[in-house]
C-alpha cells in the first residue's frame, strides 16, 4: 500500500472508531459578529512580521458555533492511526500535516459526541461557506480563515483529496458523521475546508 493511502485509511479509520454517536444539536449556536469585517475587529487581527515562518496551532475560535477549544498536537497510535482527542472536548492536529494556513494541508480531528457528552465538533455541521475561524498560535499570533467548502462522505468513499498532506494550501476540520455502527464507529465523516483569509 503506497505510504498516502495508508496514511488516508489509517486517519479515517481512528476517527471511524474513536467517534461516538452524531446527534442533531438542540440550540441555536450563539452568533458573535455578522460579518468577517466585524470579526476582525473583535478579534483584533494583525499580521506578525515573522507570518511567514510555520508556528504550532494551540486554540480554534469559531464565533457562529460560541467554539473555543483548545488544539493539541498529536501523531500516531500504537496501531499507527492517527491520534485524537481522549475525552469529548479539545482538538488534535496531525503534527506530520501542514501548519494551518500554510502549504499543504492542515488536519484538525475533533469529536461530536464521546459517550452521551458533546463533543468540541458537535456543532460543526453548523457550518456555512464565508463563516470564520480564527487559529490561534504556539508564539500568540493568530490567522483568519473562512469556510470555502462542506462536505460529508461515506468512509469507503473519502476523497482522495480530504486526508492528502500534500496539494492546495487549506485547513481541513473533520468529524464523524452518518449512522452509527454497531462497533460503536459511524459509516461517514464531515470534513469542512477552510482557507487563510488575506488581510489588506
Amino acid at each position: 500500500m503506497a505510504k498516502s493511502t495508508w496514511l488516508k485509511t489509517t486517519v479515517v479509520f481512528s476517527l471511524a472508531l474513536s467517534c461516538l454517536a452524531l446527534m442533531s444539536a438542540s440550540t441555536d449556536a450563539s452568533i458573535f459578529q455578522d460579518s468577517a469585517a466585524s470579526t476582525l475587529s473583535f478579534f483584533n487581527i494583525g499580521m506578525s512580521n515573522s507570518e511567514h515562518q510555520p508556528k504550532t496551532p494551540v486554540r480554534i475560535v469559531i464565533p457562529t458555533l460560541n467554539l473555543d477549544a483548545k488544539i493539541s498536537a498529536m501523531g500516531t497510535d500504537s496501531s499507527g492511526a492517527f491520534d485524537v482527542p481522549r475525552g469529548p472536548y479539545g482538538v488534535s492536529w496531525y503534527n506530520k500535516s501542514a501548519f494551518p494556513g500554510y502549504p499543504g494541508n492542515a488536519i484538525l480531528a475533533g469529536h461530536n459526541y464521546w459517550n452521551d457528552t458533546p463533543g468540541t465538533f458537535v456543532n460543526l455541521h453548523q457550518l456555512d461557506t464565508g463563516d470564520i475561524a480564527v487559529i490561534y498560535y504556539h508564539d500568540q499570533t493568530k490567522k483568519l480563515f473562512e469556510v470555502i467548502s462542506k462536505s460529508v462522505f461515506l468512509i469507503e468513499d473519502e476523497p482522495d483529496s480530504v486526508m492528502a498532506l500534500t496539494g492546495e494550501t487549506r485547513t481541513t476540520l473533520i468529524t464523524c458523521a452518518g449512522s452509527r455502527l454497531s462497533t460503536g464507529g459511524f459509516d461517514s465523516c464531515l470534513a469542512v475546508i477552510l482557507q487563510a483569509v488575506t488581510i489588506p
